[in-house]
């Protein structure tokens, strides 16, 4: 008997889980606990059986709305990486595991971005499943949630629903447009291997040393004329070489752009550059030395880039970079959320960068970025050449040249082609 009930008390529980009155049924509890307590004061019985009778009717609706909905659903999405302009298909079908499957008032309503869609169910049957299917146009950058389909079961009257997903969120990435940039800037002056380097590798190209064998080493990189000479093992080190990297930042701090279209530019700039280099295998990087992310795939970092946003900043004219990235200084109270415990901060409060493993820094930024903080971020990183460029919509394009970095202004994305030819 004890295991039954607890057993019925655990089903109770576990289905009104998800059960919740809506503002209708609050009222009507609240009016029927007012009835109620106003009879307790002036005795009138007729105002205690109205409470009482709106206690009954709320409860009535919950024990409705815990009623489970028998239906199953699948939800098919086709493409979750898109580019700007195609469409994205989305079919959805809805099942009923017995003939009556629902009790009434019940529907599914089916998240598509913003809007909420509103599906009927009470007519669907085992043999008359319910097929939805759409087809969204990707016109913008986003990443664009789609699902879950939610199915609401409830009383007639509106007081108590109770919702149970059918099926998960499907996130789409809508990428930003990709521009035809050429073949990027090489940076540094690099062999045909890639740039000497001072520590040497246990496996390389050019040989730096030979030492004595000790266990573990690779009996392939044993050079064995001059082990027979000496009488014992002698393993080859080889000269470290650095290949040409690249580490791409962005300005997300809202007040450096004059309109949302501008930053579109900018991750429009932002994902052409990291494309491009990609296609180079260029090694690339987003980040500074603490937060440093390395890029292998285009797709994943197109993905990234889908959902970058601006953000307000810490201050008008503090650059936010591409998180998580290199953050300047943060104005008074304000943490610094992009950088971590182990950041080093160079004189004027900048993150320091370990220049000599990079062969070009690529920054884009809006046109309202002070020319003063642009060039203070090109002196922390002098060591390796700087390409900023400017997202600019309406001025004219053009490349200006300074000591330290090169200032590039692209006004249409059309312009972004011939400024990169005037690079090299």
């Amino acid at each position: 008997m004890r295991t039954t009930f607890r057993r019925a008390v655990r089903h109770v529980s576990r289905t009104a889980r998800g059960s919740i009155l809506s503002s209708l049924g609050w009222a009507t509890t609240a009016t029927g606990l007012a009835c109620i307590a106003t009879s307790a004061l002036l005795g009138w019985r007729e105002l205690f059986a109205a409470g009482f009778a709106g206690f009954g009717i709320v409860a009535c609706a919950a024990i409705m709305a815990t009623r489970t909905p028998h239906l199953a659903a699948t939800l098919d999405v086709r493409g979750t990486s898109v580019n700007m302009g195609d469409t994205i298909g989305v079919t959805a079908c809805i099942i009923a595991k017995r003939r009556h499957p629902t009790a009434t008032a019940a529907h599914c309503t089916f998240r598509i971005g913003n809007d909420t869609r509103r599906i009927d169910i009470r007519s669907i049957t085992p043999a008359s499943p319910h097929n939805l299917t759409l087809t969204i146009p990707a016109d913008r950058r986003a990443v664009i949630p789609i699902g879950p389909l939610v199915a609401t079961t409830g009383d007639p009257l509106g007081l108590a629903r109770r919702s149970v997903a059918l099926t998960s969120t499907v996130n789409v990435h809508v990428h930003p447009r990709i521009l035809r940039t050429g073949p990027l800037p090489i940076g540094v002056t690099h062999d045909l291997e890639g740039r000497s380097g001072s520590d040497p590798a246990s496996n390389d190209l050019d040989l730096y040393e030979l030492r004595d064998y000790a266990p573990g080493d690779d009996l392939r990189h044993v050079h064995w004329p001059s082990s027979a000479k000496t009488g014992s093992l002698l393993v080859r080190r080889y000269q470290a070489t650095q290949h040409t990297a690249i580490r791409l930042l962005l300005d997300l701090n809202a007040h450096s752009y004059a309109a949302p279209e501008e930053f579109e530019l900018a991750v429009t700039l932002y994902a052409s550059l990291g494309v491009q280099a990609l296609r180079e295998h260029r090694p690339l990087a987003t980040g500074d030395d603490s937060h440093r992310i390395r890029v292998h795939d285009a797709n994943t970092f197109l993905d990234r880039c889908s959902a970058l946003q601006t953000s307000p900043g810490a201050c008008n004219t503090t650059p936010i970079f591409h998180t998580p990235i290199f953050q300047g200084p943060a104005g008074p109270g304000q943490p610094n959320s992009a950088t971590g415990p182990n950041r080093s901060d160079g004189p004027d409060g900048h993150a320091s960068h370990n220049a000599a493993a990079i062969s070009l820094y690529l920054v884009v930024v809006g046109s309202q970025l002070p020319l003063n903080d642009i060039r203070r971020f090109a002196r922390t990183v002098s060591a390796s050449p700087v390409i900023l460029l400017r997202s600019a919509i309406g001025e004219q394009s053009g490349v200006a040249w300074d000591a330290v970095h090169r200032l590039v202004t692209v006004g249409a994305p059309k312009d972004l082609p011939f400024v990169m030819e005037a690079l090299r």
